[in-house]
């Protein structure tokens, strides 16, 4: 105790004297410990209470809180007792800056838990989530810690005026060259969230000529297996600027048959063409009768349409389907002897 009392407590040094300095120390202990206190007891106890709960909001909440590093705690400690004391204009910023750099630090933690939270709840396919994620990530980090840096630069005394002018007319600049890239990516973002495809999707583009199953699709582009094998690369922007048929999606797809018969055929063989083609359709299984009408007086046929609704989306599958179909009229023809037409020209000279 001796020794405590021949120490110079009221000596000045560096704008605070001795007793300052202890005082100050002794706080930052005494925070540290109590923010030590809350992550290890209080965040657990919330948890547990946070569990009996039916809602997911508060266990998110919780995760929050937890993700809070103890680095976070020594720098918010350290940057309130330095507002206790008379620091150098340099030392401040230094502790400032330190603290700015860690509030962005936690804030990209928190926004990144928040948007894997959002991801999996707005979207079910894992893949999608895999090639979502990251890039929503690398875009919100960007974005942050611009804001971060500007604010860092602006408590060192730096004009960031000029600055955020002259980021501005680069960012235009930026924009203006990669336009068809940013383009393609936001509309990956947009078939994402959207969904009017996903992998493993079968789909018709409005032009007709390509149609396949999806196999991936990127931040760019997307990749479509062709009926021929090969692989279609498309752009993003241009699928969400025209129409595409999703076959995945329908439950089941309705068929047109068009037939036609010859003009020789006789009334009574006629009127049971419908009898027979229904029969056909029923015996075929996955497939359901709709009706079948003769349809009109063509230039060299008497033309039957048949409908009928293929209980699959699945192409391969409707194309066997209508394979067995056509194959067992064909069959069932011959054998009632009705001729199928095929295109002629009959003339007649008047003499």
């Amino acid at each position: 105790m001796e020794f405590l009392n021949n120490l110079p407590w009221q000596a000045v040094f560096y704008n605070n004297t001795l007793s300052e300095y202890v005082w100050a120390l002794g706080l930052f202990i005494l925070i540290a410990f109590a923010f030590k206190i809350i992550k290890k007891r209080v965040w657990v106890r919330l948890e547990k209470i946070s569990k009996l709960s039916k809602t997911n909001l508060d266990d998110k909440i919780i995760e929050l809180l937890k993700s809070i590093g103890a680095s976070f705690y020594l720098i918010l400690s350290l940057w309130i007792v330095s507002r206790t004391l008379d620091l150098s204009s340099i030392v401040n910023d230094v502790i400032n800056t330190l603290f700015i750099i860690m509030i962005f630090h936690q804030a990209t933690k928190f926004l990144q838990l928040l948007l894997k939270f959002w991801v999996n709840k707005s979207v079910e396919s894992e893949s999608q989530k895999n090639n979502i994620l990251p890039l929503l990530s690398v875009t919100m980090k960007v974005v942050v810690w611009v804001f971060g840096i500007l604010l860092i630069l602006s408590n060192l005394g730096v004009d960031v005026t000029s600055l955020i002018a002259g980021l501005g007319i680069g960012g235009i600049a930026v924009a203006l060259a990669a336009q068809a890239v940013l383009g393609d990516i936001f509309s990956s973002i947009t078939i994402y969230f959207d969904k009017p495809f996903e992998a493993g999707d079968f789909i018709i583009l409005e032009d007709g000529a390509t149609m396949g199953v999806v196999e991936k699709i990127g931040f760019k582009t997307t990749r479509i297996k062709a009926i021929g094998g090969e692989e279609v690369v498309v752009s993003n922007s241009s699928l969400t600027s025209q129409k595409i048929h999703n076959y995945k999606k329908m439950e089941k797809r309705r068929v047109a048959v068009n037939f036609g018969v010859v003009y020789s055929i006789s009334q009574e063989k006629m009127k049971r063409i419908p009898e027979i083609v229904k029969k056909i359709v029923d015996d075929i299984s996955d497939i359901d009768f709709d009706r079948v009408h003769f349809k009109k007086f063509a230039d060299s046929s008497l033309v039957f349409e048949l409908i009928y609704f293929v209980g699959t989306a699945d192409y391969y599958a409707y194309m066997d389907q209508n394979q067995e179909l056509h194959l067992n009229i064909k069959e069932q023809f011959e054998k009632e002897n009705i001729e199928m037409a095929f295109p002629t020209q009959t003339i007649h000279l008047d003499k």
